[in-house]
C-alpha cells in the first residue's frame, strides 16, 4: 500500500544573547547585511554575508568583519546541520533537518487500463544550463538575475544549477522557441567543427583559407593597378586628340635630361 514521505526544512537560528528566533531558507540565496538584506536585525557589521541553500554554504561576500564557522576563522564554506556561524556581532546556527518518514495511508482507486505512456526526456541539468546560457546571450533572461549571477561569478560564488533556475524562473519561453532552436543549431555546428579545426588537419585548413585570402588580395591589387593604368592611358589619348600640338615625348625627354 502506498505512503507519502514528509521532508523537513532548512533554517537559520539566530541568537543575540537576549532572544532567539529562526529564519527559514525559502530561496536559493539569503543575504545578511548589505544594501538589500533578506535578514534585518540590529548589530549587523559593515559588509554582506551570503547563505546558500543549494548546496548549503556560507560565503563572506564583502566587509572586514571576522567570519567564524564552528569557532574557526574562515571566508566561507559548506554547511552541515548544527554548524555555528559568527560574523561580527551576529551569531546563528544552520539547521537542516529531515523528519522521519510520515506514513500516511493513501486510498487509490484501481486505474482503468490505459496505453503505456511515452517517457519524455526533458534534458535534465545539462539542458537547463545550456538553455539559460542561450537566454542570456539572446537577451531573453531577467536582467536583474543576470547581474546578480555575474557578481557571483566574480566572487567565485557560482552555482550553475541554481543560476540556471534563477535565470529561467518566471520565463514563459518554451524549449521549442524559434530563437532558441536557431541558436542551438549554430551551437551544435560549432561543437561539430571544433575538433575538425584542431590538430594538424585544422592547421592545414587554416593555411588554405589564409592562402586563398592572400591570393585574393594580390589579384585585387593587380586589378587596381591595371584600372589606374587604363585611366591614365585613356586620359593621354584624349589630351593628344584634343591638343595635337601637345607632346608627351617632350615631357619625357626633359625628365630624362634632368636625371
Amino acid at each position: 500500500m502506498p505512503y507519502s514521505l514528509c521532508m523537513g526544512d532548512a533554517w537559520l537560528e539566530f541568537d543575540d544573547g537576549a532572544d532567539r528566533w529562526r529564519v527559514p531558507l525559502a530561496g536559493v540565496l539569503t543575504r545578511i547585511g548589505g544594501a538589500s538584506p533578506d535578514v534585518k536585525m540590529k548589530g549587523l557589521p559593515a559588509g554582506e554575508l551570503h547563505v546558500w541553500s543549494d548546496p548549503p554554504k556560507v560565503v563572506l561576500a564583502s566587509g572586514d568583519a571576522l567570519l567564524k564557522v564552528n569557532g574557526g576563522s574562515s571566508d566561507g564554506g559548506l554547511l552541515t546541520d548544527g554548524d555555528r556561524v559568527e560574523w561580527g556581532g551576529v551569531r546563528f546556527r544552520f539547521i537542516a533537518e529531515e523528519s522521519g518518514p510520515l506514513l500516511e495511508e493513501i486510498q487509490i482507486e484501481a486505474p482503468a487500463p490505459v496505453q503505456a505512456a511515452v517517457q519524455v526526456d526533458d534534458g535534465g541539468a545539462a539542458w537547463s544550463r545550456v538553455r539559460a546560457g542561450m537566454m542570456v546571450e539572446l537577451g531573453l533572461a531577467d536582467q536583474a538575475a543576470v547581474k546578480q549571477w555575474q557578481g557571483a561569478v566574480l566572487r567565485g560564488d557560482f552555482a550553475p544549477d541554481a543560476c540556471a533556475r534563477d535565470l529561467s524562473s518566471g520565463s514563459e519561453i518554451s524549449g521549442d522557441d524559434s530563437r532558441l532552436v536557431e541558436r542551438s543549431g549554430r551551437l551544435l555546428k560549432d561543437f561539430l567543427m571544433s575538433s575538425a579545426m584542431s590538430g594538424s588537419g585544422g592547421v592545414r585548413r587554416r593555411a588554405r583559407v589564409a592562402g586563398k585570402k592572400g591570393a585574393a588580395i594580390f589579384i585585387s591589387q593587380i586589378l587596381f593597378l591595371l584600372v589606374n593604368l587604363l585611366i591614365v592611358g585613356v586620359g593621354a589619348l584624349v589630351v593628344s586628340a584634343r591638343w595635337p600640338e601637345f607632346s608627351f615625348d617632350a615631357i619625357f625627354d626633359s625628365i630624362l635630361k634632368r636625371g
